[in-house]
């Protein structure tokens, strides 16, 4: 059957359902234990549909890209996402993100970590501004009084 399809619904024995879940959840342990951390987010993602669960194991296997992904597409994490970015070295999307969300500071320590500074002051200022709000600030200069 394919995605999207209607599909029987069977009776089950009293348990079943929570019994293959514990046994899932011990087969995607398992998984990490053993280093395949895909086959772990396959079986919490797919099997158990707990895509956070999945996006986890992704990360702690050092698939941070593959977890920023879940993030952004199944749960619609975007913080989670712009700091998966980031761990996987896709520094552009992740400032995206921030910018989108608003964390321009985020994107400003994150574009100084990776020694960025001129565009960090950008992003500072954006968060100045919107801290700022509809009050602008004025900077009045005096002549130099002489003699």
């Amino acid at each position: 059957m394919g995605r999207g399809e209607a599909t029987a619904v069977l009776p089950a024995e009293p348990g079943l359902v929570q019994l293959l879940t514990r046994e899932y959840h011990r087969a995607a342990k398992r998984a990490i234990d053993h280093g395949d951390f895909r086959r772990a987010a396959y079986i919490y993602g797919v099997l158990l549909r707990e895509d956070r669960l999945a996006a986890g194991a992704l990360q702690r296997g050092g698939l941070h890209h593959d977890a920023a992904i879940l993030y952004l597409r199944k749960l619609n994490d975007k913080a989670a996402a712009a700091q998966a970015f980031e761990a996987a070295g896709a520094i552009d999307r992740s400032v995206a993100l921030y910018r989108q969300m608003g964390r321009h500071e985020a994107a400003g320590d994150l574009l100084r970590r990776v020694g960025e500074d001129d565009a960090a002051l950008v992003e500072y200022a954006a968060a100045a501004a919107l801290l700022a709000g509809p009050f602008t600030l004025l900077i009045i200069s005096r002549p130099a009084v002489c003699g």
